[in-house]
């Protein structure tokens, strides 16, 4: 379980520091609080759309993606 609680730290970091809460960024992106906690937590998987999504409001360039989603 801390394996996948340690794989997207750096993104709920992000977000946290972006947006405040996870659900103000969950409605940015156009994701249910709980579909949004669910992809987090490893429990569903992360869409192309959802991951460009979320690097266009995160800020993330394209050189650092793979520090925030494993892919």
């Amino acid at each position: 379980m801390e394996k996948i609680k340690k794989k997207y730290d750096e993104l709920r970091k992000r977000i946290v520091a972006k947006y405040g809460t996870m659900d103000k960024f969950a409605q940015a992106i156009g994701l249910s609080a709980t579909t949004l906690s669910n992809k987090l937590n490893d429990k569903s998987a992360w869409r192309l759309n959802d991951i460009s999504s979320a690097c266009q409001l995160l800020d993330i360039p394209s050189a650092e993606i793979s520090i925030f989603f494993n892919i």
